[in-house]
């Protein structure tokens, strides 16, 4: 297991998430997440967008270090951000 899916899997579970549900969210395919499962690494894109969503710093996932972090609840995602990511990904089609 890798340590991304092990901490990404942990994550989830801490927020009762399931790991498909938030990659489907995301825009990840399943087939994706079983190659994560299966000792696969998603690419930098992927990591990014999911320390986002966590609101995580980006190397948490792919750092060995286990120093649990809390991400800050009063910091409230953005409406206008999740709105104005929209169109990017729109023109990544």
């Amino acid at each position: 297991m890798t340590t991304f899916w092990r901490k990404y899997n942990e994550v989830c579970k801490e927020r009762g998430l399931r790991p498909r549900a938030v990659a489907a969210e995301l825009g990840i395919s399943a087939a994706t997440v079983t190659k994560w499962v299966n000792d696969g690494m998603p690419n930098h894109e992927m990591i990014r967008k999911i320390a986002d969503y966590f609101d995580y710093p980006e190397d948490y996932f792919t750092n060995e270090d286990d120093t649990p972090l809390t991400p800050n609840p009063k910091k409230k995602r953005s409406i206008f951000k999740s709105v104005s990511s929209l169109a990017q990904r729109w023109v990544s089609l």
